[in-house]
């Protein structure tokens, strides 16, 4: 009797678990916008570029079939001279649990230098792996470690 109370107890987590999984998949298919990209609590959708005015945003869209694009778009904007560019990267996606796994399709991706000030050398790191605190129908808030730097994103359909 105890080993079948515990094998049916091992099966409902089991269960919710793999249902938690299909209800985050369902809920990350569509376009996201970012609304804050913070590394160490420094949000660099607001803080980035070296014009006047600056505008920097990134756009996910995850489809159903475990692909994903990512848009980013800068506008620097120099006084006599508004620069725009526009980069997308490409790759696939699953969710384990609750970790968002992104693989890009190239040696590109979404990346962030960062400074080994040690070193004195300019390395950058992809953003690949985060953890879900927040997904629901409007909201997505991710949160990952890399390489002792705190990255947090938040974005909305």
């Amino acid at each position: 009797m105890k080993t079948h109370f515990l094998t049916l107890l091992f099966t409902l987590l089991l269960v919710s678990s793999c249902n938690k999984e299909k209800r985050y998949e369902n809920r990350i298919a569509g376009e996201w916008d970012l609304t804050t990209f913070a590394i160490n609590n420094a949000d660099i959708l607001s803080n980035f570029g070296l014009g006047q005015n600056s505008d920097f945003i990134i756009e996910m869209e995850f489809y159903s079939d475990g692909n994903f694009d990512t848009e980013v778009t800068v506008n620097e904007d120099f006084g006599n001279m508004v620069i725009t560019s526009l980069t997308t990267y490409y790759g696939t996606w699953e969710i384990v649990g609750d970790q968002l796994k992104m693989t890009h399709n190239s040696d590109y991706g979404l990346t962030y230098p960062f400074i080994d000030f040690f070193e004195g050398e300019l390395e950058e790191y992809a953003f690949e792996e985060f953890t879900i605190i927040e997904l629901d129908n409007e909201t997505l808030i991710l949160e990952s470690l890399i390489e002792g730097y705190e990255v947090d994103i938040e974005a909305v359909k």
